[in-house]
């Protein structure tokens, strides 16, 4: 059994780490002490260590009930969300009308070029919502039903991108399209801003219309396409 440190016995590769007390009890550096949620912030910055969004170097967020900066104070002094905001390593498309606080971002830049809807076979996914909100469950689907190498078609490259350090980005459905391309100059704007770049030519909705045909927008014209 390795001590890593001589003159306290209880540090040893034998011990259990404790949280928050400052040392390596089981002397092993990757074992985490005062950082749980991994977001970078030891305990003195990080008031809500279970929670990643949390800490001193987080921005307020209005409206949610939280003390996001870890200043002491809930919703102070904080700037509602708006359309073209750069925040969750994206910009704001659209805003949740029952509650400001939230909404849904784009990524800056195009994830590739010349990929197909589909995976290499013809077949109905069920991936048919058209609304806002539905993205991220018709992303889903079409995952499941097209299956392994995912970065070799639209759905499974959006769900790949860790842009901001996020994994839950989605291929957006018609309806949030339609939302981004009606902000197009606003995004444009913050995108090129923020390192990125416009947002041009063709991009594709994660709306099936049926085995061989998805929603996608060609400039600004709603269009029906092939899949391959």
């Amino acid at each position: 059994m390795r001590n890593c440190n001589e003159n306290d016995p209880p540090v040893n590769a034998g011990s259990t780490e404790i949280t928050y007390n400052g040392k390596d009890d089981d002397c092993n550096p990757n074992t985490l002490d005062d950082d749980l949620n991994q977001d970078g912030s030891n305990l003195n910055d990080d008031c809500d260590d279970t929670d990643p969004a949390v800490n001193s170097s987080a921005e307020e967020i209005c409206n949610n009930g939280l003390d996001d900066d870890c200043d002491g104070s809930v919703d102070e002094n904080c700037i509602a969300v708006q359309i073209g905001n750069f925040r969750e390593g994206g910009i704001v498309f659209w805003i949740d009308p029952t509650d400001k606080s939230h909404g849904l971002v784009c990524a800056v830049l195009d994830q590739g070029e010349s990929v197909w809807w589909y995976n290499g076979s013809f077949f109905t996914t069920g991936a048919t919502g058209t609304a806002i909100g539905t993205g991220t469950t018709n992303t889903d689907v079409i995952i499941a039903m097209q299956g392994a190498p995912e970065t070799s078609y639209a759905a499974g490259l959006a769900r790949a991108y860790t842009g901001g350090g996020f994994y839950d980005w989605f291929l957006p459905s018609r309806g949030e399209l339609m939302a981004m391309y009606d902000n197009k100059a606003t995004i444009d704007a913050t995108a090129t801003a923020n390192g990125g770049a416009v947002f041009d030519w063709y991009y594709w909705s994660s709306t099936e219309y049926d085995d061989t045909r998805a929603w996608g927008i060609i400039s600004t014209t709603l269009v029906l396409r092939a899949t391959t």
